[in-house]
């Protein structure tokens, strides 16, 4: 026979916003142990007291809320943007690589804007919209063009790459203001954001607001 505790927990392992409520301390859990109330006896198959599942919802938002990284635990060291930019997808091919490096010694000598990445099957470049001709008449198979985009950078301490949930904490208030992500890069100590460039003052606010630092 399973606990209430044991029910609580697999209803929520399975509704990321029931664990985000309680994380934030945005929900009534008078009101969500009614709610759930009957799921929780569907899987006990049997009789289950609210203020019961009230309880275990209690101890479950303490422990979500001492696992989760808080807000006030990041601030970020410098945000900048990034205007007039284009970004390019294309299938990985052999050689494309060293391309793609001297694209970029060409474009840094001249203080442009350069950004690549890779994944196992796909490679991806953003830079400046003057940059446009040059890279489609050296990179063949262009799958994605954007040329409305636009890049907000975050740089952090470096002692932050220590902590858990940074990149989740910015990521996640972007979600909440429905920012789409275009495309994201990252070193050691900064966070690449590409977005819509009719988002990009609203994520820079979004950002500034949330984790800039405070005078």
């Amino acid at each position: 026979m399973i606990k209430i505790s044991e029910a609580v927990t697999e209803i929520f392992r399975k509704n990321v916003f029931f664990e985000f409520g309680l994380s934030n301390r945005i929900m009534n859990l008078s009101q969500l142990a009614k709610f759930i109330h009957p799921l929780v006896e569907s899987r006990l198959q049997r009789e289950v007291q609210v203020s019961a599942i009230t309880m275990n919802l209690s101890r479950m938002q303490d422990k979500l809320i001492k696992k989760i990284p808080k807000v006030e635990d990041f601030t970020v060291e410098n945000i900048s943007i990034q205007s007039n930019l284009v970004v390019f997808s294309m299938d990985k091919r052999p050689n494309i690589r060293a391309k793609m490096l001297k694209m970029a010694e060409k474009v840094n000598d001249e203080s442009g804007y350069f950004v690549f990445s890779e994944s196992t099957s796909e490679m991806t470049v953003v830079t400046d919209k003057s940059y446009i001709s040059f890279v489609e008449k050296n990179l063949m198979d262009i799958k994605y063009k954007n040329e409305k985009i636009a890049s907000i950078s975050v740089k952090f301490d470096e002692e932050l790459f220590k902590m858990p949930g940074l990149l989740y904490a910015l990521m996640q208030k972007l979600n909440l203001q429905n920012i789409n992500l275009i495309e994201v890069a990252s070193t050691y100590t900064e966070f690449i954001f590409f977005v819509e460039e009719s988002d990009i003052y609203l994520a820079f606010e979004t950002i500034h607001k949330c984790f800039g630092k405070k005078s």
